[in-house]
């Protein structure tokens, strides 16, 4: 199978297993017990391809071969035990137990993702090649026997086999299953009309455009906008920044792991290609695998002057040569659009950044940058991005915002100048996707469908000219759509504490507003929690500035509404936007402040302070001598790993010796026993000082007693550093604890 195979597949599976029969849709967190769905079912059921009994041990236990560290760290119940001694043909517990929770949280990591995927692959694949030993040659028609093999047993493709009329087409397994009486494929027909509808839009009558094919490539580059570069041993799948900066990647990792710490733009883009179209696809794109020297690819293509929406741009200077590289998603006259990597949003041309960020360049201003131009023609399949999304067929449309005609009897186009499939009249809205050809802008009106207007006629809604930042807010509740126009499409969710800007407009009961990572749209208003308000801030600790006139912005990088200096103390509620944190200063108000200028210590914070308190815990209870000041530094640093280890031996036996120096061995002894809400112990009582040591203050103080308080605590401070945000204190917590 391709790539794109696969994915269609596996998202046919998934919607039929746990998504509701939409495909796309499934639920990666699925817990079933035994007996739920039938008497015979003896054992647990779980993921989104709904694997039940000896499968279910066969995805947990590689899930744990992936990330041994992830999997103790989840594992709080004793499922590693359970999956070396028992038997799970009969493996039976509660939804609500511990053991089942904490396999939901497993299941539902990137990594639990991951492992999904790629077994409901190997499965499908397994009986893909069952059905073509049988004579089934189409692979829609393979497909749809994987179909009924996964629901109905080895059994089930003979037996419909033998009702089809020849050949084996979809149409003709189609019509016999119809006609099956036997186990479950005769009697859930709706499961194989919905799988028959699939097949025939994303195998049977699937065609790609070289339009589509940039289109699917710019939006796999999209998501990927705002992902930062990790240091060593940082969680590559994580977008936020790392400990370090050190040029570890994802990117690397897919592509060629020996690479990782070298700059990373070209490989970028042969990861994005790959992702959209499968590595040999992407080989004849570039016209070699992979793409990492700018110049070698110059040297390939012929070099055009003049971008083109899906161009893949060659920066020069004289000094360098051709440098840097990215792909082109918008051209407007002089002006392009890119997406980069291992870029930052800085003026210029910069070629050792930090991740991937949108740049806007003049192509005038840039002598000597070209562009190489990959033949999309060549390509007949799109995959889904390795998201477990849908594929991007050819009426794909993925809007990021909405606009309004501004004249009458605008004609809507099939393709840039084409033939005319609809018009608009003045003040008449429409979504957009982000997508030109030239001066046409590509868009998609109710009653008409997708199409082309030309440039002249579209007034965008809160574009980067027309976007004024009034103030942020919170999202409310959980899985709150966010919407392109008021109740129109869902271009985005959000979950409760998510922030985001609003400007102050509203339709209706919906209130516009900008989030990062989704862009411009709309949400009810009964889940918009505005900022400013006594009842909107949740104070979960303080912070200190670092420097002197360091700007506070209405919204990270936004409008400035004043300035701190050195020493000056404000609260945090431990969010952040990227590398700006949300703070609450003192005759400023609420805004955010670069992370650069934030320290949880400062001079002005001496003993009364959350660090101070910190400080004083430690002399108190694990004879630290430290200066009581305030001040978290090297000496305080190495009396709290000393206080962990110590704590460790006392609680656990751990056995290690109490030097002060984070290593391996203290890292294996946290990572073998996260703290959750209910333990009470000294090492607790460690962990609350850690989160003093960092400014965030708890109800009951430094207990010893892992409650609310202390959970979100830990959550608060999980998010600030770029964590799974569980409120589990477990060996990634404690590392960031005790080294920052």
């Amino acid at each position: 199978m391709t790539d794109y195979e696969k994915s269609v597949i596996r998202n046919i599976i998934y919607a039929v297993e746990t998504g509701g029969q939409v495909y796309g849709n499934k639920d990666y967190a699925d817990f079933t017990e035994a007996y739920t769905n039938s008497s015979t079912e003896y054992a647990i059921t779980i993921g989104a391809g709904q694997w039940y009994g000896i499968e279910a041990k066969t995805l947990l236990d590689r899930i744990r071969q992936a990330d041994p560290s992830l999997f103790a760290s989840l594992d709080t119940a004793g499922v590693r035990a359970d999956l070396d001694a028992s038997d799970w043909s009969n493996y039976r517990i509660s939804k609500t137990s511990a053991k089942a929770q904490c396999i939901v949280r497993i299941i539902d990591t990137s990594v639990g993702h991951r492992c999904q995927d790629q077994l409901i692959e190997e499965q499908m694949e397994n009986f893909i090649n069952r059905a073509a030993s049988l004579g089934v040659t189409d692979m829609d028609a393979k497909m749809m026997c994987a179909n009924f093999e996964h629901q109905g047993g080895s059994g089930a493709v003979p037996r419909i086999l033998a009702k089809c009329q020849q050949p084996y087409t979809l149409d003709n397994l189609y019509a016999a299953c119809k006609t099956d009486t036997g186990n479950q494929v005769g009697v859930y027909r709706s499961r194989q009309t919905m799988v028959y509808n699939a097949l025939k839009k994303y195998i049977s009558n699937y065609v790609v455009t070289p339009e589509a094919a940039i289109e699917a490539a710019i939006t796999i580059a999209k998501k990927e906008v705002g992902y930062f570069e990790k240091g060593y041993g940082d969680n590559l799948d994580n977008f936020a920044p790392g400990s370090r900066y050190d040029n570890y990647t994802k990117y690397w990792r897919d592509i060629d792991s020996s690479l990782q710490g070298q700059p990373w733009c070209a490989a970028f883009v042969t990861w994005v290609f790959e992702k959209a179209f499968g590595r040999s696809a992407a080989a004849t794109l570039l016209k070699h695998y992979p793409y990492i020297y700018v110049p070698k690819l110059a040297n390939l293509f012929t070099r055009y002057a003049n971008p083109q929406v899906g161009d893949v741009v060659m920066y020069y200077s004289t000094e360098k040569g051709f440098y840097h590289t990215g792909l082109v998603i918008a051209v407007n006259g002089d002006s392009f659009t890119t997406i980069e990597g291992n870029t930052n949003d800085g003026s210029g041309v910069i070629d050792e950044g930090i991740g991937v960020f949108i740049r806007e360049r003049n192509n005038s201003r840039l002598p000597g940058t070209k562009f190489a131009r990959p033949d999309y023609s060549i390509i007949t399949s799109i995959n889904d991005g390795g998201s477990g999304e849908n594929p991007y067929p050819v009426d794909t449309f993925k809007p990021t915002g909405t606009a309004t005609c501004t004249g009458e009897g605008v004609n809507v186009r099939e393709s840039p100048n084409g033939t005319v499939i609809g018009s608009l009249s003045k003040g008449d809205r429409f979504e957009v996707d982000g997508y030109k050809s030239g001066v046409w802008v590509h868009i998609k009106a109710a009653g008409i469908g997708v199409g082309y207007m030309h440039e002249d006629y579209v007034s965008y809604d809160g574009g980067s000219s027309s976007w004024t930042a009034t103030g942020t807010a919170t999202c409310g509740g959980d899985s709150v759509y966010v919407r392109a126009a008021p109740g129109g499409t869902v271009i985005g969710m959000l979950d409760k504490g998510n922030r985001f800007e609003v400007d102050g407009t509203k339709s209706g009961v919906w209130v516009h507003i900008k989030v990062a990572g989704i862009g411009i749209g709309y949400m009810h208003e009964d889940y918009v929690v505005y900022d400013g308000s006594s009842s909107s801030w949740n104070r979960t600790g303080t912070g200190y500035c670092t420097g002197d006139e360091v700007r506070v912005r209405a919204t990270p990088n936004g409008t400035v509404i004043g300035y701190l200096n050195k020493g000056n103390m404000f609260e945090v509620d431990g969010t952040r936007s990227g590398v700006w944190i949300h703070i609450k200063a003192e005759g400023i108000g609420i805004g955010y402040m670069h992370q650069d200028y934030v320290s949880s210590s400062g001079s002005s914070g001496g003993a009364g302070s959350a660090a101070g308190i910190a400080q004083s815990t430690l002399n108190s209870r694990y004879n630290a001598g430290l200066s009581v000041d305030g001040i978290w530094g090297p000496a305080s640093q190495e009396a709290y790993v000393c206080a962990i280890q110590k704590a460790l031996n006392s609680v656990y036996g751990s056995g290690l010796v109490a030097d002060g120096i984070w290593g391996s061995n203290t890292a294996s002894a946290c990572a073998a026993h996260p703290l959750s809400q209910g333990d009470n112990n000294s090492y607790v009582g460690v962990l609350q000082i850690g989160l003093y040591a960092h400014g965030i203050t708890l109800t009951n103080g430094i207990d010893n007693d892992f409650g609310p308080s202390t959970e979100q605590g830990v959550r608060s401070f999980q998010s600030m550093c770029g964590l799974d945000v569980d409120g589990i204190a477990g060996g990634n917590t404690f590392e960031q604890l005790a080294n920052n």
